[in-house]
C-alpha cells in the first residue's frame, strides 16, 4: 500500500471517530463533509509520522485498567472577559480487558466542572444520558449500566481561566490579552476530559470559539472554514500534554528565519528585536542540523511556522510544537542591555527552541525518564549558545563565557542542591514505582520537572560526553539522534538512551569506560554524588579516596565509577578535559610525583566532571601558596579556581573530620582578593552568601558581636575587584561582558554586606545630575542597577522609592522594570514591605503573574527582618490559596517555599517556618509534600549553624587584619561624599 493510501485512510478514520461531536457542532462536520459520509468506525493503531507508518501500542489507562481513550474532538468556547470557558469534548474509548467491562469509566478531570455526560455504545449514534460524579481526587467517574466494549462520550464541562495553567487568560498593557493553552505536563485533565497519562496515545482535534479578531495559531495546519476565520485544526496524534494552542493580537516584530520562524510581542515595543533575532536564526539552523531532524518535517499536518513568542507575563516551559513561549525579559532586549540578562536570555532561549524536539519529538514514557529530555534539551542549548559566540577566544568585548556559564549556572548549582539528605532531593531517575499518573503523584512529577533534575540532567549529561567521547565525538550527540531516527513520536526511556549510548561507545570508544550502563546508572539512580579526597606522599605518589558526599553525616558509602582528568604545575594543562582513567575503588593510588615544595596537582580540570574534590592539607597549602601569588595565580585556569572556591567551601560545610573544615577552607577564599575573574567570584558569591546572612543574623541578636564581622571578610576579598574594576567605571563602557557581569554581582553582594565603599558608589550613581527633581540616573551602567538601587532603597528610603515607581511608569523594557521591582523589596520599611506583600495578591495588582514571584522572592531573600515578614504574610489563615491562585498555581507556589526555606537563617525564623508548615490549617493541599522537604532542608541548615557558624565567626575574628581605625574612616568617607552630592 503507499505512503499515500496510508494517509488518507489513516485521515478517514480519524474523522470517522470525531463524528459524534461533529453531530452536534456545525464547524466541525464541516471538516472534510464528503469523507464522513459513509465510513466505519473500526479503530486504526496506524499514525503517519512524517511520512512514514508508525504501528504504536496504544497503553491501557493507569486509573482505570482495561480502558483506551484513543480519538478527542474537544470544543472550547471561551469568555475572556469573564475569565471562564465551556466545552464539550468526543472521545471513543475501548475497553480491551473482559474483567473489567463492568468498572466505572474514569477520566482525569481536576479544576474543571463536568456538567453533562452522554454516552452511545458501539457503532450507534444513539446517546442517552450516564450517571457520573467527581471525586476529591480529579476524577470524573461515569456509570453506563452496560459492559460493552466500545463507547462514544460527549461530555460537557466548565472551567476557570487560571493564571498559566492549563487553558489561561494573560494581559499587558490597557486591556489587552491573549488566550494560551500550554498543557504540560499534566495540565490537559485542567481543561478537557481526558486520559492526561504520557503512553495514552490519541488523535485529537481541537475546536476554539468566542476569540473575536485574535490570531489563534495551534500546533497544526487550520482547516478551511467558511468565514475564513481559524478557528479548528487538523488532527494532532499523541499524548494529550502536547496539544497547545496560542490566541492573540500580538504584533510580528520580525522573520528570524524566512518562512519559517517569526517573533512575536505585544504591539508598541520596538528596538528589542535585534539580539533575539540573531539567536534565534542561528539556534534553529544549528537544532536542526545537531538533532538531524529538520523541524520543518516533524509530524503530518505541523504548522510549519515556529512562533517565538514575547509571553508579558508568565514565565512557564512549553512543549506544544510550533509554539514557543519565552517570558518578555528573557527574549528581547534594547541594544543598552545589561550583560546578565543576555547571559539569561539567550540560553532561556535556545533552551526553549530546543524543548521543540526534546519534549515534543520525542517524550519520556514515564515523568521519572524525563532527566533525558531535560538532559538532552539544556545540553544542546548550551552546545548552540556557545555556537552564537563570533569570538570562541574571547577577545570581542561581546564574548561571553558559556563555558563559565555551564558551570557556574548548572554544575555548581545541582552539586549545591545535590547535597542534602536524600528525603529532600530524590534522584535524577527515582525507582520505576515513586512516579505513576495518577492525582497523587503530581507533586512527585513536579519535582522531576521543576526540581534538582533541571540542573543536575544536564551536568551528568556534559560528564557522560567527556567520559565516554573526545574532540572529535560527541556520544550524547550521536545518542540523540538515534532517538529521533528510531523513536520520533514516541517515548522513550533510559534503556532507549544508554542502549544508543553503548552502541556508540562500542564502535568508537577508546574502551575508558568499563560498563555504560552502570557509568550512567550510578548517577540517575543514585542520590547524591562523589567527593575525591587526594592526599601526597612524597616518593609514594598520590593517594584518591573516594566518599558518597552529602551535608549530613554519616553518608552511606556507595562507590562510583569517577572520570579523573587531571594536570600539575610541572606541565599544566588546562585545555585537556577529558578523563585520563576512570576511578572505579574506594580507593586508588596514582602514581604521581608531585615536584617541589611549592608545586600543585588538580584534578578535575574545569570542574567538568559531577563530583568535588577535597585536597589534604599539605596539598590545599601549596595551593593556597599558588593562588595568593597574582603572577603563580594565573597560571591555574580561571574555571578551576572557581571550582576550588566552590568545593572548598562545600566541604567544610559538610563538616566532620574525613574531610577539610572552616580552618582549612578559609584561607583559599582570602585569596579571592587577587581575583578578577567572572566564574570563582559567581562561586564566592553563592557560597559565601549563604555564610553571610547566618552571620549577620548571629550578630543582630547579641550586641557582645563584632556587627561588621562579615564586612571584615569583603573588605579582605574585594580589592583586586575595586581596585582594577572598580565601581565608578567610565561612561560609555568600553569593557569586555563578563567584567560588567563581575563587577555587578561583586557590587551587589558587597554593597548588601555593608562595604562603605560600594554604598558610597551607589549614593554618587543614584539620582540624574542634571534633573531638578529626584530622577534616577538614566546613566548607571545596566550590570550595576541591580546593586545601585536596592542600596539605595535601603539608604534613602521613601525618596528612592519614589525614583524608582516615578521610573517603573515609563519603562517598557521588561527586564528592567524587573530590576526595579526586585530592588523595591530591599527597604527595610515593614510597612511599606507588608503592603508590597498584600498588592501581589490584590484584584486590581497592579503587578503580572511572574512579577509577583519575583517580588516575594526578592522580598524573602532581602533581609532577615523582610524574611520574617513573608512568612508571616504566608501564614495568615486562606492566604496560600490567594497565593496560589495569583502567582501561577502549585509549580509557582513550591518555587517561592524553597525561596523562603533558603532565608531562614536563625532558631527564630526557622521556628516559625516550622511551626506553619506543621499547622493542620496551613492551605499548602498538594504542595505540603514540598514544604516538608523545604523544612528538612532548613533543619539541616541549622545544623550548620548550630556546629559551626561559631567558628566561622572565630576565625573571621581571629585571621582578620583590618582595624576598626578603617571602618570607621570608610564611614565617614561615605557620608562626606553623600553630604558632597545633596
Amino acid at each position: 500500500m503507499s505512503l499515500k493510501v496510508i494517509f488518507i485512510c489513516s485521515l478517514v478514520l480519524t474523522l470517522t471517530n470525531q463524528l459524534p461531536i461533529a453531530i452536534k457542532n456545525e464547524k466541525l462536520t464541516n471538516i472534510v463533509p464528503e469523507l464522513i459520509a459513509n465510513v466505519n468506525s473500526e479503530r486504526s493503531e496506524n499514525v503517519t509520522v512524517s511520512g512514514r507508518t508508525s504501528d504504536r501500542t496504544l497503553v491501557r489507562s493507569a486509573i482505570r485498567p482495561g480502558m483506551i481513550a484513543d480519538n478527542y474532538a474537544v470544543e472550547l468556547d471561551v469568555d475572556v472577559d469573564g475569565g471562564t470557558y465551556s466545552g464539550r469534548v468526543s472521545v471513543r474509548v475501548n475497553i480491551n480487558d473482559p474483567n473489567t467491562l463492568e468498572d466505572e469509566i474514569t477520566f482525569h478531570a481536576a479544576g474543571i466542572s463536568v456538567d453533562s455526560v452522554e454516552f452511545a455504545v458501539g457503532g450507534s449514534n444513539t446517546f442517552v444520558e450516564a450517571n457520573h460524579h467527581q471525586d476529591d481526587d480529579g476524577l470524573l467517574r461515569i456509570s453506563t449500566g452496560q459492559t460493552a466494549t466500545l463507547y462514544r462520550f460527549m461530555i460537557g464541562f466548565e472551567g476557570n481561566l487560571d493564571p498559566s495553567i492549563g487553558l489561561f487568560s494573560g494581559s499587558y498593557g490597557d486591556g489587552n490579552s491573549y488566550v494560551a493553552m500550554n498543557l504540560h505536563p499534566t495540565n490537559a485533565r485542567r481543561v478537557f476530559p481526558c486520559i492526561d497519562e504520557l503512553t495514552a496515545l490519541a488523535t485529537i482535534t481541537l475546536s476554539v470559539n468566542g476569540l473575536g479578531d485574535k490570531t489563534i495559531i495551534s500546533n497544526t495546519e487550520p482547516e478551511n472554514t467558511d468565514n475564513g476565520s481559524p478557528t479548528v485544526f487538523r488532527p494532532l496524534a499523541g499524548p494529550v500534554h502536547l496539544l497547545g494552542m496560542m490566541a492573540h493580537d500580538f504584533a510580528t516584530i520580525t522573520n528570524p528565519v524566512t518562512g519559517a520562524v517569526n517573533l512575536l510581542a505585544r504591539r508598541g515595543i520596538t528596538g528589542q528585536e535585534n539580539r533575539a533575532s540573531i539567536a534565534i536564526n542561528s539556534y534553529f539552523t544549528f537544532l536542526n542540523a545537531w538533532t538531524e531532524k529538520n523541524f520543518e518535517n516533524i509530524i503530518t499536518f505541523q504548522n510549519a511556522m515556529m512562533s517565538v513568542i514575547a509571553v508579558p507575563d508568565v514565565s512557564i516551559n512549553w512543549h506544544a510544537l510550533t509554539i514557543v513561549g519565552v517570558w518578555e525579559p528573557y527574549l528581547l532586549m534594547p541594544n543598552d542591555h545589561a550583560v546578565m540578562q543576555r547571559k539569561i536570555a539567550l540560553v532561556e532561549i535556545a533552551d526553549a527552541m530546543a524543548r521543540q524536539w526534546f519534549g515534543y519529538v520525542i517524550y519520556p514514557q514515564n515523568w521519572i525518564f524525563n532527566w533525558i529530555l531535560t538532559g538532552l534539551g539544556t545540553y544542546s542549548a548550551y552546545e548552540a549558545v556557545r555556537n552564537l559566540q563570533p569570538d570562541p577566544n574571547g577577545e570581542d568585548n561581546d564574548f561571553l563565557d558559556v563555558n563559565a556559564m555551564f558551570l557556574t549556572d548548572v554544575i555548581q548549582e545541582s552539586l549545591l542542591y545535590d547535597s542534602y539528605s536524600n528525603n529532600v532531593i530524590q534522584a535524577l531517575q527515582p525507582a520505576p514505582d515513586v512516579i505513576g499518573n495518577g492525582p497523587e503523584d503530581e507533586r512527585q512529577i513536579r519535582q522531576v520537572i521543576y526540581g534538582l533534575p533541571k540542573y543536575k540532567a544536564p551536568a551528568v549529561m556534559s560528564m557522560i560526553s567527556l567520559a565516554l567521547g573526545n574532540e572529535e565525538r560527541d556520544p550524547v550527540k550521536t545518542a540523540a539522534r538515534g532517538l529521533f531516527i528510531t523513536r520520533t513520536l514516541e517515548h522513550v526511556n533510559d534503556r532507549h538512551f544508554i542502549d544508543n549510548l553503548e552502541t556508540e561507545y562500542a564502535d568508537n570508544g577508546d574502551g575508558l569506560v568499563p560498563d555504560v550502563t552502570d557509568f550512567v546508572g550510578q548517577y540517575t539512580t543514585r542520590t547524591g554524588y562523589p567527593v575525591v579526597r587526594v592526599a601526597y606522599t612524597q616518593g609514594l605518589g598520590v593517594t584518591l579516596i573516594q566518599r558518597h558526599f552529602g551535608f549530613t553525616t554519616p553518608t552511606p558509602q556507595q562507590n562510583f565509577l569517577i572520570p579523573i582528568s587531571f594536570t600539575r604545575s610541572i606541565e599544566p594543562d588546562f585545555d585537556n578535559i577529558y578523563p585520563s582513567f576512570i576511578m572505579d575503588q574506594s580507593s586508588f593510588v596514582h602514581n604521581l610525583d608531585i615536584g617541589e615544595e611549592d608545586d600543585w596537582v588538580i584534578y578535575n580540570i574545569q570542574g567538568r566532571g559531577y563530583y568535588r574534590v577535597c585536597y589534604d592539607p599539605e596539598l590545599m597549602s601549596r595551593l593556597i601558596g599558588a593562588l595568593d601569588d597574582p603572577e603563580r595565580r594565573e597560571e591555574i585556569h580561571p574555571l578551576n579556581r572557581a571550582t576550588l572556591i566552590d568545593d572548598s567551601l562545600n566541604i567544610a560545610r559538610r563538616g566532620g573530620s574525613d574531610l577539610i573544615d572552616y580552618e582549612t577552607a578559609l584561607p583559599m577564599i582570602l585569596t579571592m582578593q587577587h581575583e578578577t575573574e567572572y566564574a570563582p567570584w559567581k562561586a564566592f558569591v553563592r557560597s559565601m552568601d549563604f555564610i553571610r546572612k547566618r552571620l549577620v543574623a548571629l550578630v543582630e541578636g547579641d550586641e557582645d558581636l563584632d556587627p561588621d564581622i562579615y564586612l571584615r571578610m569583603v573588605q579582605r576579598t574585594v580589592v583586586a575587584v575595586e581596585n582594577e574594576i572598580g565601581f565608578s567605571p567610565s561612561i560609555p563602557l568600553a569593557e569586555p561582558a563578563m567584567t560588567s557581569l563581575t563587577r555587578g554581582i561583586v557590587m551587589d553582594h558587597a554593597c548588601r554586606s555593608g562595604y562603605q565603599p560600594c554604598i558610597a558608589a551607589a549614593v554618587d550613581w543614584f539620582y540624574s545630575p542634571n534633573a531638578e527633581e529626584d530622577t534616577v540616573n538614566p546613566q548607571i551602567p545596566n550590570d550595576m542597577r541591580p546593586a545601585v538601587y536596592c542600596t539605595m532603597v535601603r539608604e534613602d528610603g521613601e525618596r528612592a522609592r519614589d525614583a524608582l515607581n516615578n521610573r517603573l511608569e515609563d519603562e517598557n523594557v521588561m527586564y528592567e522594570r524587573i530590576v526595579i521591582l526586585e530592588s523595591l523589596a530591599c527597604s527595610p520599611d515593614e510597612e511599606f514591605i507588608n503592603g508590597y506583600l498584600e498588592r501581589t495578591i490584590a484584584d486590581d495588582s497592579p503587578y503580572s503573574v511572574e512579577e509577583r514571584v519575583k517580588i516575594f522572592k526578592a522580598i524573602a531573600g532581602a533581609s532577615r527582618n523582610n524574611a520574617r515578614l513573608a512568612i508571616q504574610f504566608l501564614s495568615r489563615e486562606g492566604i496560600v490559596n490567594e497565593v496560589r491562585a495569583r502567582y501561577g498555581g502549585d509549580a509557582k507556589l513550591e518555587e517561592i517555599l524553597y525561596a523562603l526555606a533558603e532565608n531562614m537563617v536563625d532558631g527564630g525564623l526557622v521556628d516559625l517556618f516550622r511551626e506553619w508548615v506543621q499547622r493542620g490549617s496551613n492551605g499548602l493541599g498538594e504542595s505540603e509534600d514540598v514544604a516538608n522537604r523545604a523544612l528538612n532542608m532548613v533543619n539541616q541548615d541549622m545544623e550548620w549553624v548550630n556546629r559551626d557558624l561559631g567558628t566561622v565567626y572565630d576565625w573571621i575574628d581571629e585571621n582578620d587584619a583590618t582595624t576598626a581605625a578603617l571602618s570607621m574612616f570608610l564611614i565617614c568617607l561615605t557620608f562626606a561624599l553623600t553630604l558632597l552630592n545633596h
